[in-house]
C-alpha cells in the first residue's frame, strides 16, 4: 500500500496565511448607494411630471426637483438638486408609478466599471472570497468561479458532497451543512501486512484518534511531534495540524446568510465527512474503501452509507516517478472509480502540487475523474500545479508567490488538537478541487445527470489567458478556467427547457430577475447583440418570464444580455444551443420478390421540431441504393420505392442527413430476404 498525501499539503504549510481577524478581513465599508434623480416612462408632459415628482419628493424629505427632460423618445429624466440615498429615490419612484399615466419609474443610480457580485449574502467575509467573485478584477468576477451567477438557479439543495480527507471539525459555518459520515482510517499494519496488535504504541498512529473504523469522522488533528520517527519515513520535523478537510468542506458548502464567516460554492448542499487521511497522510486501501462507501457501495465490515454522495471530493493524491508507475497504481483506482460512476457519483480530484506532469499523479491520472489544476487571480497556472492532458478543468486555487492570493475558508484554530472555529487562507490544487466539486453539486441540483456533469463543467469555462508569461493551454490545464456564469442552456440556468431544437416553433421560457434592494419595474428585453429576442414586463418582485421562439436561436453559442428599460443591464450569459436529436424509424417487408420493387416507409421525428426536413439515403450494406428528399410538408414521413434486390439477404438501413435544425442520424439495420 502506497501512502497518499494531501493534495498541496506542502504548499499549504509553506505558504498558508494566518487566520484573518475581524478587523482585517471584513469587506471594506462601501459608500452607500445614491441616485441623482429618476428615469421615468410616462405620457405626462415635462411640466406635469416635474410637479408630480416634486410632490412625491416632499413626502420623503428635503429633495428638490430641478429639471425634467427627455432622455429618449420613450423616456424622461427627473433631476434632483443633489444626489440622495438610493432608498429615498426608490420610494419617490414607487409613489410615481402608482399614478395612472406613469408606466414605471426607477432611480437614476450610479454605475461603476467593476461589476459587483449578482448575489451578495450577508456573510461578512464574502468580499474576501476570491474563489466566489473577485470584485476587484478588471472584468466582472475576474477568474473566480462566479458561483453567485448560478445561485439564482440553484444553490445545491438536495445534493450530498463527500469530502474524502482528514475529517471535519466542529465549526459554526458547517454544523448545519453536514450529514453523517464515516472514519475509514483503521489500525496501522506491520511489515507482513497484519494490523498492529492491541496495545502496540503505533496501532492507531495514522488514525490518531485511539480507535479504528467507526461512525465518528471528526478530525482529531494530524500533527507530527518534533523528532518523531514513526511517520513511515515520510516526515520528521514538527508539523502542526492542517485541518485540511475542514478547509475543503467550507469551500464547498459553508452556510450562507447566517451573518457569520463565509459562503460555500454550493451553500445549500450537504457535506459528508469520509475520513481517509490522518497523520502523514493515508493509505490507498483506505481511500479506495472511502470512495466505495461514499458512493453507496459495499465495503467489508462497514454498514451501507444511508446517504450516498452525488459528488466525491478528493483533494489528495500520490506522486510517482513516472507515468507508467502511476498507470500501474491506477488499476485499483480504476476499478473502484468505475463502481462509483456506475452508482451515479461524480468524482473530482486534485491534479497535484508537484509542478510536474499530472500523468504521474494518482488518482488524478486515473479513469472517470474530473481532474483539477489550480490558477492564480489572473487565470495563469499556479506555480505549484501539476499539468497535462489528463487535466479536465482549472479553477482558482491561489498563487501566493506571484500575486499574494489564496483561498479563504474554514479551519480549526488549534495547533494540534481542535480548539474552536476559525478561518484561514490556503493555496493548492486541494483548494481548487472543492470549487469544482461545489460546481458539480450546483449542476446536479439543477437537474444535470451525473453522466453529463463533466461535459457541462468542461463547457462552463472562460478561455485560458494567452498573455502574461507562463500560461495554460487546453492540453496542459484543461478546457479553461471554471466560470459558472457560462453554464450552457442544457442546465436551464437561463433557458428553462430540456428541448434544445433550433428552428422550432416552440417557445422557450427564460427567467429574468432584476437585482436590487428595491425590485425594478417596467419592461425588460432579452438581447443577443443588438437583436431583441423577447420582451416582458417585470412583476412586483422584479422578475419576469420571457418566451423566445425556437427560430430565434442560433446553433452554437448565443451571448445573451437582459436590458432593463431603466438603463440597467445584466452580465452576459452564454447559452449553447444544439441541433435537435432525431429518431429515424423504417418499415420494410422482411421478404420480397427479386422481380418486384419493395416499398420502405420512413419516419423521422425530433423533439421540438414539428416538421423535420432533409435527405434520406437507403444503404444495402455500404452501397447506397436509393435516395429521397424529405420536405417539411411531409411532416416527417416518406415512402421510398427500392430498386429490385438480387436474391439473398440484404442488410438495409436509412441515413437521415439532417438539416440546419436537426442532427444527422441513421436507423437501425433491417435484414430483408429477396426470393
Amino acid at each position: 500500500m502506497r501512502s497518499v498525501s494531501l493534495a498541496g499539503v506542502v504548499m499549504v504549510l509553506a505558504a498558508s496565511l494566518a487566520a484573518p481577524s475581524a478587523a482585517t478581513e471584513d469587506p471594506a465599508d462601501e459608500a452607500s448607494p445614491v441616485a441623482r434623480g429618476l428615469i421615468v416612462s410616462s405620457d405626462v408632459s415635462d411640466e406635469g411630471l416635474e410637479a408630480s415628482a416634486q410632490e412625491q419628493a416632499e413626502e420623503v424629505g428635503p429633495v428638490e426637483v430641478v429639471q425634467v427632460a427627455g432622455l429618449t423618445d420613450d423616456l424622461q429624466t427627473v433631476r434632483f438638486d443633489e444626489p440622495v440615498p438610493y432608498d429615498d429615490a426608490a420610494e419617490i419612484a414607487d409613489a410615481l408609478t402608482e399614478q395612472a399615466d406613469v408606466e414605471w419609474a426607477v432611480p437614476d443610480g450610479r454605475v461603476v466599471a467593476q461589476a459587483a457580485s449578482p448575489v451578495t449574502p450577508d456573510d461578512p467575509l464574502f468580499g474576501s472570497q476570491l474563489q466566489l467573485w473577485d470584485s476587484a478584477a478588471s472584468t466582472a468576477g475576474g477568474h473566480s468561479t462566479k458561483a453567485p451567477a448560478f445561485w439564482r438557479t440553484s444553490r445545491g439543495a438536495g445534493v450530498v458532497v463527500a469530502v474524502l480527507d482528514t475529517g471535519i471539525t466542529q465549526h459554526t459555518d458547517l454544523r448545519r451543512r453536514t450529514v453523517p459520515g464515516y472514519d475509514i482510517v483503521g489500525a496501522d499494519r506491520d511489515a507482513a501486512g497484519r494490523p498492529l496488535p492491541a496495545g502496540h504504541p503505533d496501532r492507531y498512529y495514522t488514525a490518531n484518534d485511539g480507535d479504528g473504523r467507526d461512525a465518528d469522522a471528526t478530525d482529531p488533528g494530524d500533527w507530527v511531534p518534533a523528532g518523531d520517527a514513526r511517520c513511515h519515513g515520510l516526515l520528521a520535523p514538527k508539523v502542526d495540524s492542517s485541518w485540511h478537510g475542514t478547509h475543503v468542506a467550507g469551500i464547498i458548502a459553508a452556510e450562507q446568510d447566517n451573518g457569520t464567516g463565509i459562503s460555500g460554492i454550493a451553500p445549500d448542499a450537504r457535506v459528508q465527512s469520509v475520513r481517509v487521511l490522518g497523520r502523514c497522510g493515508g493509505w490507498d486501501s483506505d481511500v479506495l474503501a472511502g470512495i466505495t462507501w461514499a458512493s453507496g457501495g459495499s465495503v467489508s465490515g462497514l454498514p451501507r452509507n444511508p446517504t450516498p454522495a452525488a459528488v466525491l471530493n478528493l483533494s489528495l493524491g500520490s506522486e510517482y516517478t513516472s507515468a507508467s508507475a502511476a498507470a500501474s497504481a491506477c488499476r485499483a483506482y480504476d476499478t473502484v472509480l468505475d463502481g462509483a460512476r456506475s452508482r451515479g457519483s461524480v468524482t473530482v480530484v486534485a491534479a497535484g502540487n508537484a509542478s510536474g506532469p499530472v500523468a504521474a499523479s494518482t488518482p488524478a491520472a486515473c479513469r472517470h475523474v474530473v481532474a483539477v489544476a489550480a490558477t492564480g487571480r489572473s487565470g495563469r497556472p499556479a506555480v505549484y500545479t501539476n499539468r497535462g492532458s489528463a487535466v479536465d478543468v482549472a479553477a482558482f486555487g491561489g498563487d501566493a508567490s506571484r500575486d499574494g492570493s489564496a483561498v479563504l475558508s474554514t479551519i480549526d484554530t488549534g495547533v494540534t488538537t481542535p480548539a474552536g472555529p476559525g478561518y484561514a487562507r490556503r493555496q493548492g490544487t486541494s483548494m481548487a478541487t472543492p470549487a469544482v466539486a461545489g460546481a458539480a453539486a450546483l449542476l446536479r441540483s439543477a437537474g444535470v445527470p451525473a453522466s453529463s456533469v463533466e461535459t457541462v463543467l468542461r463547457r462552463s469555462v472562460q478561455p485560458h489567458p494567452t498573455t502574461g508569461g507562463d500560461v495554460c493551454t487546453t492540453s496542459t490545464c484543461g478546457a479553461g478556467v471554471l466560470d459558472l456564469s457560462r453554464v450552457p442552456v442544457t442546465v436551464g440556468l437561463t433557458v428553462k427547457t430540456t428541448r434544445r431544437a433550433y428552428g422550432s416553433s416552440a417557445a422557450y421560457p427564460v427567467s429574468v430577475r432584476i437585482d436590487g434592494r428595491h425590485p425594478a419595474r417596467g419592461r425588460v428585453e432579452l438581447r443577443r447583440g443588438s437583436t431583441v429576442l423577447a420582451r416582458a414586463t417585470l412583476s412586483k418582485d422584479g422578475t419576469a418570464r420571457l418566451k423566445v421562439k425556437g427560430s430565434a436561436w442560433r446553433i452554437g453559442r448565443n451571448d445573451l444580455r437582459v436590458v432593463h428599460q431603466g438603463g440597467r443591464r445584466s452580465s452576459v450569459r452564454t447559452v449553447t444551443v444544439t441541433k435537435a436529436t432525431p429518431t429515424v424509424r423504417m418499415s420494410v417487408p422482411s421478404s420480397v420478390g427479386s422481380r418486384t420493387r419493395a416499398r420502405m416507409s420512413v419516419r423521422v421525428t425530433a423533439a421540438g421540431v414539428a416538421r423535420p426536413a432533409g435527405r434520406l439515403d437507403v444503404y444495402d450494406g455500404r452501397r447506397r441504393i436509393a435516395s429521397a428528399t424529405l420536405t417539411s410538408a411531409q411532416q416527417g414521413r416518406r415512402t421510398i420505392v427500392l430498386p429490385r434486390l438480387a436474391r439473398g439477404d440484404h442488410r438495409l438501413r436509412v441515413v437521415y442527413t439532417g438539416s440546419s435544425t436537426v442532427a444527422k442520424k441513421s436507423s437501425a439495420s433491417r435484414t430483408v430476404r429477396s426470393r
